[in-house]
């Protein structure tokens, strides 16, 4: 699974990759004043754009945390809605395990390179981390807050931890985030309860789960072709096995228990996962709307002088 859309950091890297870009242009290849005239408008346009961005995610983001209350697991009421509780682990679902080793319920963590020094004369960029491999654990996990338990399914989710691990070794920077049992966690999504004796979606995304865990045997299996990856056509057939094993399993389960759920809201509304508490959440927003505004006018700002020394005589 690939690490979920950071659009804040996304709009971030852009405005310094393109700033750096323009700069290193503009010094290399020594541009008339016309041209770095051009460059730095498209620049501020590019700034107005991305400032607009953010302030608006974080609006967004601001407004549906403070308007959603926070709602109890055994009394909830069915669509979106905030839960406030902590994280547990389930019997049949095993730990997972980042790449800092550690037994977890969710992790993310991202591998950074860095060029070897004798290189950075072929790019003014080369003191910069390049992320060269990512990923987003999508196994599901319990949350409980004393009056009862809800599964969460986090894929699709954006994830905010309260602490991010990051060390190095050899030119390599390793950044992981975790949530483990017992922390806190507040989620806003939809929640659904099911009285069905057997929830099929759930059983089955945790036998595809338990099985990608095996990767030489889901190839041994599945890969038709022996491509050593598993195509479309090859997904399908892996999908229906899991349909076919989840179904001799329905007998199992016919306890008559209630199941809460949290998953993404298919209306585009925010799914949001956090260790940190809500007033926090709503700091962390804010700020970035204050940020957005200061780079959305700060672009304007320069277009506008940058205008106005072409119209006017120097």
């Amino acid at each position: 699974m690939s690490m979920r859309s950071n659009p804040i950091r996304t709009a971030l890297v852009v405005l310094l990759v393109v700033g750096c870009t323009a700069l290193f242009i503009a010094i290399k290849f020594k541009l008339s004043l016309e041209h770095d005239r051009l460059i730095a408008e498209a620049y501020c346009v590019l700034l107005v754009v991305c400032g607009f961005f953010i302030w608006q995610h974080g609006f967004r983001r601001h407004r549906e945390i403070a308007n959603v209350a926070t709602s109890k697991i055994s009394s909830a009421s069915q669509g979106y809605l905030e839960l406030y509780g902590t994280a547990a682990a389930l019997p049949e679902v095993r730990p997972v395990f980042g790449i800092g080793h550690v037994p977890c319920l969710w992790y993310r963590y991202e591998v950074a390179v860095r060029q070897r020094f004798e290189s950075r004369s072929i790019s003014p960029f080369n003191f910069v981390y390049t992320p060269i491999e990512t990923c987003v654990s999508g196994t599901h996990f319990a949350v409980k807050d004393g009056s009862g338990e809800a599964l969460i399914f986090p894929h699709g989710a954006e994830v905010i931890c309260a602490e991010k691990h990051v060390w190095y070794g050899d030119n390599v920077r390793y950044t992981e985030e975790r949530i483990e049992v017992g922390d806190p966690v507040y989620a806003l999504g939809h929640f659904s309860t099911s009285r069905s004796t057997f929830n099929f979606q759930l059983a089955l995304h945790a036998c595809l789960m338990e099985w990608q865990k095996n990767r030489d045997e889901v190839l041994r299996r599945f890969d038709i072709n022996k491509n050593g990856v598993i195509d479309p056509e090859e997904m399908d057939a892996m999908k229906q096995a899991a349909i076919l094993e989840t179904e001799s399993e329905r007998h199992c389960f016919e306890d008559g228990s209630e199941v809460h759920l949290l998953i993404a809201p298919e209306n585009g509304r925010m799914f949001l996962l956090s260790t940190k508490p809500e007033m926090n959440l709503r700091e962390h927003y804010f700020f970035w709307q204050a940020v957005g505004l200061v780079f959305f006018f700060s672009g304007l700002g320069g277009f506008g002088l940058l205008a106005l020394k072409k119209l006017l005589p120097i």
